[in-house]
């Protein structure tokens, strides 16, 4: 059902955790489908460049390897550049999900543009 590298991220999500020093938060919940993704981001101030990305999710397999994935993607980018980050973009990192689950990245994405938009609402 999922390919090996969807599995490694779920297996061993290195981005999973809080963030004591992060200045950016944001969640985004499906309580219908069960996911709720909480991303941590550590945004230099002067650069707007996400230093630090961490995520805790409660979700499925997909949900938790596209998370991980996402956390691998915004760092070293700008608060802009992370918000260009796509659905697409997540899946093809992961070499795919099943169509089953393509719903879970929707979560990611999303998380993702709370987050940042968090962060620039309290500039």
């Amino acid at each position: 059902m999922y390919n090996e590298k969807v599995l490694k991220n779920f297996a061993n999500p290195h981005n999973a955790g809080g963030l004591h020093k992060a200045n950016a938060v944001g969640k985004i919940g499906n309580v219908l489908k069960g996911d709720i993704v909480k991303f941590y981001f550590k945004i230099n101030d002067e650069t707007k460049i996400i230093e630090e990305a961490r995520f805790k999710t409660f979700g499925c397999t997909a949900a938790i390897a596209c998370s991980n994935i996402a956390c691998d993607m915004v760092k070293g980018k700008t608060i802009e550049e992370a918000l260009l980050v796509s659905n697409g973009d997540i899946i093809k990192a992961l070499g795919g999900l099943p169509m089953d689950k393509i719903y879970c990245v929707t979560s990611v994405e999303g998380a993702i543009k709370e987050t940042v938009n968090n962060y620039k609402k309290n500039e």
